[in-house]
């Protein structure tokens, strides 16, 4: 968060860009799980992004066997408590 207090002159908010990434877990943890279309075990997570680009934060990460949106209520009450 120090960084964005910085950095603020440099971030274009006029629009936040939801964004979501599927990352591939290779030595497990705890929000990690298979989808049957997916080659391996997966976790999801949602980063909103201003206009430019840049993640503002990040959101704990949700088992992989839900699509990006899972859960997206408790995800976004965690992101503006972050932001």
């Amino acid at each position: 968060m120090t960084l964005l207090h910085l950095h603020k002159a440099r971030l274009d908010l006029s629009s936040i860009q939801p964004g979501g990434r599927c990352a591939r877990t290779h030595n497990g943890g705890a929000a990690i799980d298979h989808q049957g279309r997916k080659a391996a075990r997966t976790t999801n997570l949602l980063l909103p992004a201003d206009k430019t680009g840049p993640p503002l934060a990040c959101a704990s990460p949700q088992a992989g066997n839900h699509h990006n949106l899972f859960a997206t209520e408790t995800s976004f009450g965690e992101l503006c408590a972050l932001v």
